[in-house]
């Protein structure tokens, strides 16, 4: 079964330095592997991000530790397994 969201990301405004979390479920069999991207490029886990993705439940996140403005823009989530793949997308905000 090709990967399908079961709850797609949501938009999502935060202040600096507020932690913004991306989340969603996705499920696919067999299960699917999941990336995230920020404007086109792959995002990797590091010092002022996590990524975490349980393939029991689906669950996804993309957590950015202290935002800010150059953090603002799209982000997406791509599920991918040998019968497909989905894409979700959502902007992040970073007030002022």
């Amino acid at each position: 079964m090709a990967p399908y969201f079961v709850q797609p990301l949501k938009p999502q405004v935060v202040q600096p330095k507020e932690v913004a979390t991306l989340q969603c479920t996705v499920r696919g069999t067999p299960t699917p592997t999941v990336k995230w991207y920020h404007s086109d490029k792959e995002l990797k886990p590091g010092r002022s991000r996590e990524i975490k993705y349980n393939p029991e439940t689906g669950f996804a996140t993309l957590t950015i530790l202290e935002p800010m403005e150059q953090d603002q823009a799209i982000y997406t989530v791509r599920a991918t397994n040998t019968y497909g793949r989905a894409e979700c997308r959502a902007n992040l905000i970073v007030g002022k």
